[in-house]
């Protein structure tokens, strides 16, 4: 395989995870499995850190989706994420991986 090939590949599947942690995180009934997944977008977003914004990019265009049921969800998700994304900043094993979501 060509290089090129492989890293399609990883942004084709780095997407495929962020839809699903993005999915999980308004379907999850208890707080701490919806911490775990926002602790999982925040580690795969800063793992991308230079490389992808396929975390930002699935977020904004959920933000801004043409359906407006869709939309709510999104916000309603994207506040699950600002809140539990700041217990994560006192969360030591984490600290040293947040990049923020800025774009």
């Amino acid at each position: 395989m060509k290089i090129y090939e492989i890293l399609n590949k990883i942004i084709f599947y780095t997407k495929v995870l962020a839809h699903s942690l993005w999915h999980h995180l308004g379907e999850l009934p208890a707080h701490k499995f919806r911490m775990r997944c926002v602790e999982l977008m925040h580690e795969l977003h800063h793992a991308l850190y230079n490389s992808c914004d396929a975390v930002e990019n699935l977020i904004g265009s959920e933000l801004t989706s043409e359906n407006p049921e869709k939309r709510i969800e999104a916000f309603g998700r994207f506040a699950t994420l600002w809140h539990l994304g700041r217990e994560i900043e006192t969360n030591p094993r984490l600290r040293g991986c947040l990049r923020t979501f800025d774009q």
